[in-house]
């Protein structure tokens, strides 16, 4: 891929201690190819499931999972930091879906967006 490839598409899934390892090791490798950075980028692809209130145990959560705005909005800004590009956002539309919660959804993470 950093051989031939211009980019990565990934998921975020586990801890983000467990994402940011991989993007480390995805850094590494584009530094051992002699190419730069620049010439990648990094998309990942999340399913965030907001929620109205806060958890009080938060040590189970993924990213972006079962989270409030700010939080997700936080996890955005720890992406960021860690390299990422890219942030698709992905929605399950199942029965009963209502895209305008979706579009109220993403109009409050714009405040985070970078």
């Amino acid at each position: 891929m950093i051989k031939y490839g211009d980019g990565y598409i990934g998921a975020l899934t586990g801890p983000f201690e467990y994402f940011q390892n991989s993007i480390t090791m995805f850094n590494e490798a584009i530094e051992t190819s002699a190419r730069p950075r620049k010439d990648f980028d990094l998309t990942i692809l999340t399913y965030p499931y907001l929620m109205n209130n806060s958890r009080s145990n938060k040590s189970n959560l993924s990213p972006m999972t079962g989270k409030t705005i700010d939080e997700i909005g936080s996890d955005l800004s720890k992406l960021k930091s860690f390299g990422v590009d890219r942030v698709i956002l992905a929605v399950n539309a199942e029965k009963g879906y209502d895209v305008n919660e979706t579009i109220e959804f993403v109009k409050e993470l714009r405040k985070f967006c970078y």
